[in-house]
């Protein structure tokens, strides 16, 4: 059976777009070069705040934003100033969130931390047009209850 092709009107894509996602995947691997040998450790230290461990949420943080960021590049209307002044805000709150949240327990603050906080910054990023409504649904129930 031979199936015929038609030609489907192609999205333009904004270059834009495609230069704020290859800067953000630049920003993650950058982050976690620059700080390889400090930020992979297995023991929480107790007398530091851990930052390196805050850095690779927010270098997980902004690997997955830059996947979101390159589904979007059909999208006509202008990245800017959304993706300078209002997503790097939205990824590190994000990223301090799970970074805090995995030392609250001792099993996750091990090794345990960099899988299960990568997962979560990458959902989390890819997911951050909705964050804001998760975040408010959740305090909206806690207040219910």
């Amino acid at each position: 059976m031979i199936v015929k092709m038609t030609e489907q009107s192609e999205e333009k894509i904004n270059k834009k777009r495609v230069c704020c996602s290859i800067g953000y995947c630049i920003l993650g691997g950058l982050i976690i070069y620059f700080r390889f040998d400090n930020m992979f450790y297995l023991k929480a230290n107790i007398d530091t705040y851990n930052l390196d461990r805050l850095g690779w949420c927010l270098a997980s943080s902004c690997l997955g934003f830059s996947f979101l960021a390159f589904q979007l590049i059909c999208n006509p209307k202008s990245p800017f100033p959304e993706y300078i002044y209002y997503y790097p805000v939205i990824l590190l709150i994000i990223s301090a969130l799970v970074f805090s949240a995995c030392h609250l327990f001792e099993a996750s603050s091990g090794f345990v931390f960099y899988y299960l906080s990568f997962a979560l910054c990458v959902i989390l990023s890819v997911l951050v047009d909705s964050f804001w409504k998760f975040i408010t649904s959740i305090i909206e129930q806690k207040l219910k209850k």
